[in-house]
């Protein structure tokens, strides 16, 4: 998870212009959807397969892992969240260990 999340980020900041095209500009490209193209797809598997296989709730963590990371890059690009904390890896932590446990047992 730690090397997923910390690779999004860099990219992000290594390659402020095409993260920006890729994830801020208005675009035609669906996402979550049949439509979605196949290279797109196999990047959020790698969100995806951060969290365990017999975790029937793994895409949502994994939507909520990238718009966090999002939400970071976004920021720290703009100068609201320091690149220091961004880069401390808190949030990566913080769901990895959400991803180790199970679910609590009222909501099975």
């Amino acid at each position: 998870m730690r090397a997923v999340c910390r690779a999004y980020l860099d990219f992000a900041t290594e390659r402020p212009a095409l993260y920006q095209a890729m994830f801020v500009l208005p675009t035609d490209v669906k996402f979550a959807s049949a439509e979605t193209p196949p290279p797109l797809r196999a990047a959020f598997g790698e969100f995806v397969s951060c969290f365990r296989p017999d975790d029937e709730r793994r895409e949502l963590f994994a939507e909520v892992t990238w718009s966090a990371l999002h939400g970071m890059a976004v920021l720290s690009d703009s100068g609201r969240i320091p690149r220091t904390a961004r880069r401390s890896g808190s949030i990566s932590s913080s769901l990895r260990s959400s991803a180790a446990r199970p679910a609590p047992s009222w909501r099975q």
